[in-house]
């Protein structure tokens, strides 16, 4: 008979769960969905001993830095030392009552069991409030910003940055995943364009930044009826690190299909909302944060289309792609607001990977095909 996946994760679960809550006993472990991570979850169901209801166990295949990261090099060929979860939120822990607890990792580093932070995000929680929701994002954001400093006890966060090499390496991402049959002398006027902008954004001050700081990754509880009130909890924040202050609030406000709903007179007065409140990395005033706002959301909005093309062709999830339609709308609005883009603004006309846009053309009468782009060497993982 097979052995089920499962038991080593039940086995680490129930230790933990006895050694904490004695009396207490692991009644079930349900498989939860994933993301776009080599991270899975399951749901642990309790009971006894005055446990929670639920943990959530996440289960790695690796310990391996974020793709990035790797990139920068900054922890060296053998990685670091402790996961990059269990490091942030350790030093998150001190700082907000956000991030969930984390009660037990395996001595592997593989299995982690975690505090259950529920399963409804802030992009279903929004639903009726997105100004109020959303709102208490970003005053969470520039709270976190404002307390978050190096204090000395090894936090990765101080010792990665997204400088000019990072914010260059995205934008080439960019170019190698999301363009396709480009003209040459156009591809290198675009990427002059982009190295400009990537050193315009490294010039810019760096704070803690989640870096993926979206309406996903943002959990709510307590939102039901007869319960206190909301409470938000940050999920995925172990690629923390050293940023523009705007980053993560491009990120909540551009992710995915969150334009949608954050439309742009919503988007302009959230944006005065975090300048008002913001401590750290403040610019000189709210003019200047406006224009690099449109340059940070525009630089993750063009990775973000490298990536999920990355995420299909590569890794094998084309599911991401469903949600291009949505992101290139938003990279089209950005690069027609954005100073310093014009040739990367055509480059995405004439040659950006829209699967929208590739359908009409699918159906169109048949034309002389484009050239093949150039493919290089598969990216870091």
């Amino acid at each position: 008979m097979a052995r089920d996946p499962l038991d080593s994760a039940r086995k680490f679960a129930s230790g933990i769960v006895a050694g904490l809550w004695p009396g207490a006993a692991v009644e079930a472990i349900e498989p939860m969905r994933g993301d776009a991570s080599t991270r899975s979850y399951a749901r642990v169901r309790l009971s006894g001993g005055g446990a929670p209801s639920t943990l959530v166990l996440m289960m790695m295949q690796d310990a391996a830095v974020a793709m990035s990261s790797e990139e920068l090099g900054v922890f060296g060929k053998d990685g670091p030392a402790e996961l990059a979860f269990v490091n942030v939120g350790r030093f998150l822990s001190r700082l907000t009552e956000s991030v969930p607890a984390i009660h037990g990792v395996s001595p592997d580093s593989r299995l982690l069991l975690l505090e259950d932070v529920g399963d409804v995000p802030l992009w279903d929680a929004s639903a009726e409030q997105p100004a109020e929701m959303f709102g208490r994002a970003l005053d969470l954001i520039a709270e976190l910003q404002a307390r978050a400093s190096d204090d000395g006890s090894g936090c990765y966060v101080f010792v990665q940055s997204f400088d000019e090499k990072l914010f260059a390496w995205e934008f080439e991402h960019f170019l190698e995943y999301g363009v396709a049959g480009a003209e040459p002398s156009l591809m290198e006027e675009s990427r002059r364009e982009l190295r400009t902008v990537a050193a315009r954004l490294a010039a810019l001050p760096r704070v803690f930044a989640h870096r993926d700081y979206h309406a996903w990754n943002i959990h709510v509880q307590g939102s039901e009826p007869g319960a206190a009130g909301p409470r938000l909890r940050l999920i995925d924040f172990q690629d923390a690190l050293l940023a523009p202050a705007l980053y993560d609030v491009a990120s909540l406000l551009t992710d995915r299909i969150t334009p949608e709903r954050i439309t742009p007179g919503l988007e302009e007065s959230l944006l005065v909302r975090f300048y008002s409140r913001q401590k750290a990395g403040r610019l000189e005033s709210l003019d200047a944060t406006r224009v690099a706002y449109r340059l940070i959301a525009l630089q993750r909005v063009l990775k973000v289309v490298g990536r999920f093309h990355y995420l299909a062709e590569v890794k094998g999830k084309p599911h991401y792609l469903s949600l291009l339609p949505a992101v290139c709308r938003t990279a089209r609005r950005l690069l027609a607001t954005s100073e310093g883009v014009a040739a990367t603004a055509r480059l995405f006309e004439e040659a950006g990977r829209d699967p929208s846009r590739e359908a009409v053309q699918e159906a169109a009468p048949a034309r002389t095909p484009a050239a093949k782009r150039p493919r290089r060497a598969a990216s870091k993982t």
